[in-house]
């Protein structure tokens, strides 16, 4: 994108606290299709509820809130993730014309576990916030935009971790669907969303440096 992208996605911020998280909690994020099935593991984490829709939904008014915040703080423009829609076969995606989050509740990747549920939907709020930062009108390879949100979904995801919001081996189901949930398409692919071994490296690296401007080196990749 340019060097502004270094700028416009700032070093996170560990200060948020408990009561600001649940001013940002409560209600910013329509949701449709509630109740379905319980996940097919164990919870271990945090998020409430044992339904998909439960964890998907708390999942992406937090990450929404998260960066909402971060854009407020160094004054650039914001606009809340519209709407949380749920899909049956139809997978994962955000929609930069209407600004929506879709999530498939019939997925098998919902058998990953809860920890793998909100990363899924924190890659997808990281687009969203490519997309308020102007990143999607510049940047024409796809694998470098979804190496990003990988990487951003590993940044919201540490700062969750630090607020309470996982614990037990939500970071290890995480980190194995996006090991799991590679391809290895040519890097001129459209599709190509990166290897295995390249998704799990781009979360890594936003979970253990915390720092969103990091993750903007997965922009200028080869």
């Amino acid at each position: 994108m340019g060097e502004r992208v270094n700028y416009r996605l700032p070093r996170v911020l560990l200060t948020l606290i408990a009561a600001l998280l649940l001013a940002f909690v409560i209600g910013y994020i329509g949701v449709s299709g509630f109740g379905g099935e319980p996940i097919g593991v164990e919870k271990a984490s945090a998020y409430p509820g044992e339904y998909i829709e439960d964890i998907a939904y708390t999942a992406a008014v937090d990450a929404n809130a998260l960066w909402r915040d971060y854009f407020a703080y160094h004054d650039d423009p914001w606009e809340d993730v519209q709407n949380l829609v749920f899909v049956c076969n139809q997978g994962a995606s955000y929609n930069t014309g209407n600004m929506n989050i879709y999530y498939d509740t019939c997925w098998d990747s919902n058998n990953w576990g809860d920890g793998a549920i909100a990363a899924i939907v924190a890659h997808e709020v990281a687009h969203h916030a490519q997309n308020m930062a102007g990143i999607y009108k510049e940047q024409h390879l796809t694998v470098h935009t979804e190496l990003q949100a990988d990487c951003l979904a590993g940044v919201y995801m540490a700062d969750a971790w630090h607020r309470g919001m996982l614990d037990g081996d939500d970071l290890q189901q995480a980190e194995d669907w996006f090991l799991d949930h590679g391809d290895y398409a040519s890097w001129e692919d459209v599709d190509h969303h990166g290897a295995g071994e390249e998704r799990l490296a781009w979360f890594d690296h936003g979970w253990t440096t915390e720092e969103p401007g990091e993750c903007a080196r997965a922009l200028y990749l080869p």
